[in-house]
This record gives structure tokens, sequence and C-alpha cells, in this order.
């Protein structure tokens, strides 16, 4: 019984699993690489400085560039109500454009209706983002936006690039128009392993 143990243990040590590798070790490793394109940008105007921020007496506001929208996250610092009113912001291209502005809580279907202005209390907060109404366009899928910052080959052209937001704020006195101007300072080309 011993001898017979001891020969199948050998038989099956010599031929058996131990000595096959599992298939995950002899299946080659693929990754996909791909090429991410990074912007940096600098507020040009009202101040230059290299963050995105600006801040007096009536508002802070900070601007946040992304691929399809520019974000502005504002703040009424002053004692009164403001008022947006999204009819008359603008977005500048490059070439000193004027493009009527689609805002985040507009839907794409409605791009040629009224937007309705938005009331900031003092102290109160807005998180919006705008984007180019004529960039948008209807085609067999349905409604697309073609990017302000592309993430494509594209980018490399953009450096040096200046965009602005013309944002006219009101209060009950007067109406102050900020032009937020952003460069693109710097564009880069990575590639990325998954």
């Amino acid at each position: 019984m011993l001898k017979t143990t001891f020969v199948l243990f050998a038989a099956l040590w010599m031929t058996g699993c131990a000595t096959n590798r599992p298939a995950s070790l002899d299946t080659p490793v693929h990754s996909e690489k791909g090429i991410i394109y990074r912007y940096q940008y600098a507020m040009t105007s009202p101040d230059s400085q290299p963050g995105m921020e600006f801040k007096d007496g009536m508002i802070f506001c900070r601007v946040l560039p992304g691929e399809l929208s520019i974000g502005l996250d504002i703040i009424n610092l002053s004692d009164a109500p403001i008022t947006i009113d999204w009819n008359e912001v603008r977005l500048i291209d490059p070439e000193g454009g004027s493009h009527r502005i689609l805002h985040n809580m507009v839907l794409l279907r409605d791009l040629h209706r009224t937007h309705t202005p938005t009331v900031i209390m003092p102290q109160g907060v807005l998180n919006e983002s705008v984007a180019p109404m004529d960039y948008a366009f209807l085609d067999f899928s349905g409604w697309q936006q073609r990017p302000i910052f592309p993430k494509t080959e594209e980018a490399l052209e953009f450096n040096g690039l200046k965009y602005g937001v013309s944002l006219p704020v009101k209060t009950e006195e007067r109406v102050s128009t900020y032009l937020f101007e952003i460069e693109v300072t710097g564009v880069t080309r990575d590639v990325i392993v998954r």
C-alpha cells in the first residue's frame, strides 16, 4: 500500500498541475495606450495673476476652464442682491468674436429661448458653467457640442490663445461688466497606459 501511494504521488507530481503554468501566466500582457492633452491656464484680466480667481468689493469669481464649458463660481460679497442676465453674458474667442452662451441649467433643445436672469443674495454662491451657443449643433445622434478646449492633437495649437467671459453684474444702482480673460499658457501631450 505504501509503495502504491508513493508511485501514485510521484506520477501526479511529474505529470500533474504542479509542472504546468497557470494560463494567466502564459497570456501575454496587453495594455492600452492613450494620449491625453492637458492645458495650463492663467487669468490675464481683470487682474493678471497665475491663479484663476478674482475678488473685489462686489464679487469673488473663480474661473474653471473645461473641455466643453468654462465654469464660474461666483460669490456675492456685497450687502445687496446682484443679478446676472444670461442673455447679456458673452464668451469671447481668440479672434475677438463674441458668442451668446448656454449656461448649465439650459437644455440644448431650448437654445433659442430667453434665459432667466439669476439673482444672487448677499453672501450667496452660484456655480455655473457657460459654453458658446453656436458650438452646439444637431446631428443624427442628437445634440452635440463642439469643445472649447479640445482634448485631441488640435490642442497643441491652442498654446498662447486667450478666451474671455464678459459677465455683466447688475446691482440696484448700476451694471458692472467684468471681463474674465484666460490665456492658455501651455499644453502638454502625455501618453497614458491603462
